[in-house]
């Protein structure tokens, strides 16, 4: 029987440093019998085939995603499975996540005797909604404050386990706590763990990749920048905060305060107190390390309290750019009057 595991993230848990690192390993996972698609478009397209909620499958990412043929996704995918050189075939997509599992069964019929594995990584939910509502006025354009704390049903882990052991089988998902994995030898290393990859496969990887989540202070520029104009498509905000960040401008990264975070985790004490039970872990140990919480820190949530200083910081590295850019198109301008004379 061959195994075809199933990554589906969660969001803002490695996932698409692990996807990079699939594809940059992928002749080496083929030596050892295991296939990965040589589009990542592939593994999203799959992915997005089985998102039910018409709300999210209305969403511009996933309209674009679905402009990829789904036929041509599923054949290459058969195509690896069926292959005898391959055993273990390795799909990654945070979409998953948002897909129904009943209906992800389907991806069986890629070929005869296959047996489905799920991989997910879980973190704190107040890290993802910090890390979410970041990446949303990053790169969405968002201009509204993060919300109140609510209850989320996806971001309920029991209920997103129990949704996918009912249909592949408990022993068939693996979770992995992403707050903890540095602490196991790194994302690279566990997500082989789970996803049964020889563990050599992770030496040398340059674990989390590069934190791309602006600083606190920087997040309520680019959301401030995101009211008075532009569209998510429009990256010259995001391309000059990036530049900002490069010039060693910035501060605290954006957090909850503790009492905010504790308000939002209270939601879903007793899940995550049920499932941590349902792991095994011990009945005097949480789900996710909770220390950080047990003071009463000032946080870094700067949501309308943008400062000066920054204003300032970022004013002035405009200005700096603004007269180097000037000095270029001065030079350039002089060589072709040269150039031209020279012509005559």
């Amino acid at each position: 029987m061959k195994t075809l595991t199933l990554h589906i993230g969660l969001p803002k848990t490695g996932t698409t440093f692990i996807q990079g690192w699939l594809q940059a390993k992928r002749a080496g996972l083929a030596e050892i019998g295991v296939w990965v698609p040589a589009r990542q478009i592939f593994a999203h397209r799959l992915a997005c085939e089985f998102i039910a909620d018409a709300r999210r499958a209305a969403r511009a990412d996933v309209v674009h995603i679905r402009g990829t043929d789904y036929a041509a996704a599923f054949d290459d995918l058969a195509r690896g499975l069926r292959h005898a050189r391959f055993r273990h075939a390795i799909l990654s997509s945070e979409y998953f996540f948002e897909a129904e599992p009943a209906h992800v069964a389907a991806l069986r019929d890629a070929a005869p005797d296959v047996s489905i594995r799920i991989v997910a990584f879980l973190r704190r939910q107040d890290r993802i909604i910090e890390s979410g509502y970041n990446q949303e006025v990053k790169a969405m354009g968002a201009t509204g404050r993060i919300g109140g704390a609510a209850y989320q049903k996806k971001l309920d882990w029991l209920r997103l386990f129990d949704s996918w052991a009912a249909v592949f089988g408990e022993a068939n998902v693996a979770l992995v706590n992403f707050d903890t994995a540095g602490q196991a030898g790194g994302v690279l290393a566990e997500f082989c763990r789970a996803a049964r990859l020889p563990p050599d496969l992770a030496a040398g990887g340059d674990d989390r990749g590069r934190n791309e989540s602006l600083p606190a202070n920087l997040l309520e520029f680019k959301r401030i920048a995101n009211m008075v104009g532009g569209t998510s498509k429009d990256t010259s905000v995001e391309d000059f905060l990036t530049h900002v960040m490069e010039a060693g401008i910035g501060g605290p990264g954006f957090r909850l305060s503790p009492e905010a975070a504790r308000a939002h985790l209270a939601h879903y004490a007793q899940s995550n107190r049920a499932l941590a039970d349902r792991l095994g872990c011990p009945a005097d140990a949480p789900l996710f390390p909770e220390q950080d919480l047990q003071g009463e820190p000032a946080g870094a949530d700067l949501t309308g309290r943008l400062p000066a200083e920054t204003l300032a910081q970022l004013f002035a590295l405009h200005i700096r750019q603004t007269a180097r850019l000037t000095a270029r198109i001065e030079v350039l301008e002089q060589e072709v009057t040269a150039l031209r004379a020279q012509g005559q």
